[in-house]
């Protein structure tokens, strides 16, 4: 028996022997000794049947058994994305991470560890956002158990500035204003 991971090209195969007599020893059978699998490079996960033949001999009665060559699963390797840096609120929608990558299956994202989708995830309020991501693969590898990034949303610079006001001695003070400076997105005092 014999054993690969998914992708690898399969070892040679072997085969032990039972019944030869007075010492004897595999050089006394004639023929060469082959092997059949159904496993390619590339084959699914699963058994497949190595079937030895070939072999003669003037003295032995030879019974050929099967091995099996056992494929299991593949290891996905995945470059995990990277926390978008130095965003600020803009009012707008903005890419939180980088896209990862991986060499099996497609990687998925979520911002609440459910609902998972291809779209790299996006944020618009100012706060800290925690992305999960995930590979799909199908039954050839592992699972990949989801990770997560961590970005953040910077609060944008405002600047509330209070006018000047001048008054006369004696006068009632006037309403106090304020001027508003760094609102973004054609946003105003009423956020």
């Amino acid at each position: 028996d014999k054993s690969v991971t998914y992708g690898d090209e399969a070892s040679e195969y072997s085969v032990k022997y039972e019944g030869f007599v007075n010492n004897e020893k595999p050089e006394v059978l004639g023929g060469k000794l082959a092997f059949t699998c159904g496993y390619k490079q590339g084959s699914d996960v699963g058994t497949y049947p190595i079937t030895p033949s070939g072999l003669t001999a003037d003295n032995y009665d030879i019974t050929f058994k099967a091995g099996t060559l056992t494929v299991e699963k593949g290891d996905i390797t995945v470059t995990a994305p990277k926390a978008v840096e130095k965003l600020v609120y803009s009012g707008k929608p903005q890419a939180l991470i980088t896209e990862g990558s991986t060499d099996a299956g497609e990687i998925q994202y979520s911002l609440d560890g459910k609902n998972y989708s291809k779209a790299v995830p996006t944020g618009t309020d100012a706060k800290e956002y925690t992305v999960y991501y995930t590979v799909v693969a199908d039954g050839n590898f592992n699972a990949v158990e989801a990770k997560t990034v961590s970005a953040t949303i910077a609060k944008a610079r405002l600047t509330v500035t209070a006018q000047d006001e001048m008054i006369t001695y004696g006068d009632q003070a006037p309403e106090y204003s304020v001027a508003y400076e760094g609102f973004v997105n054609k946003e105003t005092a009423s956020v």
